[in-house]
């Protein structure tokens, strides 16, 4: 399956590929898509910077919100698919990684260097 808001229908001509537009900020809409069973999501949807830039509220939306909203969803569902997200070049930005640990129990965000982060892209 293929799931995205612009992709024309015609884009793949293979009987075994299904493509469904619409818009993955609608609840409803992914919930349908990750009913279970779900094996593996190739998150490849996004606003890009300039765009997120000019339009915060859309790329948060996006980019923010509907990522947390899938995951939440297929915990909902009790399923725990292969999540592959794909960033742009622009995750190699700054001076240095930034590592994200969240648990139900455990919220943090690391955006100051320590001893375990690096350089990105080294």
């Amino acid at each position: 399956m293929v799931f995205d808001k612009y992709l024309p229908e015609t884009i793949i001509d293979d009987p075994r590929v299904q493509v469904i537009r619409g818009d993955i900020r609608d609840e409803k809409t992914i919930r349908n898509l990750l009913k279970p069973p779900v094996d593996a999501i190739f998150h490849l949807a996004a606003i890009v910077s300039g765009e997120a830039e000019k339009n915060f509220d859309l790329g948060m939306g996006v980019n923010l919100h509907a990522t947390l909203q899938m995951l939440e969803i297929c915990r909902e569902y009790g399923q725990k698919p292969v999540f592959i997200f794909a960033g742009s070049c622009a995750s190699f930005g700054g001076d240095y990684v930034i590592i994200f640990t969240i648990t139900p129990q455990h919220h943090k965000v690391l955006t100051e260097p320590e001893n375990h982060l690096r350089p990105a892209g080294q």
